[in-house]
């Protein structure tokens, strides 16, 4: 009995060491697998993620805007590029030598309220009014009263208008004054080939084309390298529009002159005989 009680123990204590080594062992192996995950997931961690797929994106450029001759719309004098509301030498439905001085004030008023003017000056009291369309004075429209009616209307363009397109709608000038007299160009072939011709530049000329039976008097710019020669490509930069005269009329005493460019001391010797005749586009003027 007492040997089988010591069987018993012995073999209880086997079993219980035999157990113990087993969870030891079992202990050891979940503790090698938890190492094997915390390096795995640490691994996994550590993995640099893909970076993200690069999308271009084409933006297309603003447009940039340089020097240019054109900053405003043909809006500034309408009737000289589409004759509407009127045809030249009428602007804004005032004719020199016929509209009075109460319409004139009431197309004044009209134009407050226009977005392209940027300013008018004048009061009912002033013999004129100045419409401008920009800050400064390039482009504004002169509107001079004499005696209760529209005197002449005068001012410059901010559009490309051309000789060419001056003679399609008017026809040949009557007459021509050229006050820079030397003469470089020989044909207008020549002068469009070797010429930046829509670019100002110290040195041009504004030179004077005349259609006084029609009440018009334009200025075109003649480059230097164009001088001596009238093309069609040239621009016409000023203008202005007065009641209708003769050449004689115009020339007498400097009756034009007065109207539309006042003490201008350029037109000291413009007469009869000082005018040039129109004989076509190039040389020889």
């Amino acid at each position: 009995m007492i040997a089988s009680i010591g069987w018993n123990v012995v073999s209880l204590d086997r079993i219980v060491r035999r157990g113990e080594g087993e969870m030891r062992q079992k202990h050891c192996f979940q503790g090698i697998m938890l190492v094997l995950v915390l390096l795995l997931s640490t691994a996994c961690t550590r993995r640099p993620e893909p970076a993200c797929p690069t999308i271009e994106v084409w933006v297309e450029p603003s447009p940039t805007f340089g020097p240019t001759i054109t900053p405003y719309p043909t809006v500034v004098e309408p009737g000289l590029a589409y004759g509407i509301p009127c045809r030249p030498p009428c602007w804004r439905t005032l004719t020199p030598g016929q509209s009075t001085r109460a319409e004139a004030f009431q197309v004044r008023e009209q134009l407050r309220t226009d977005e392209w003017v940027n300013y008018i000056s004048g009061t009912d009291a002033n013999d004129a009014f100045i419409v401008g369309p920009t800050p400064s004075s390039r482009g504004s429209i002169f509107v001079i009263i004499e005696q209760d009616v529209v005197s002449h209307i005068q001012g410059s363009l901010l559009f490309d208008y051309t000789v060419g397109e001056m003679l399609e709608q008017f026809g040949p000038p009557e007459d021509l004054y050229l006050f820079s007299r030397a003469t470089v160009c020989s044909a207008c072939e020549v002068w469009e080939t070797t010429s930046q011709r829509f670019e100002p530049a110290l040195g041009d000329a504004l030179e004077d084309i005349l259609y006084p039976e029609q009440g018009l008097w334009f200025k075109v710019r003649v480059p230097s390298s164009g001088r001596g020669c009238i093309c069609p490509d040239m621009r016409i930069e000023h203008f202005c529009y007065h009641a209708p005269l003769s050449l004689e009329e115009a020339l007498t005493d400097h009756q034009l002159v007065d109207v539309c460019w006042p003490g201008r001391g350029r037109y000291a010797d413009l007469s009869l005989e000082t005018v040039l005749e129109w004989h076509g586009f190039g040389g020889g003027y």
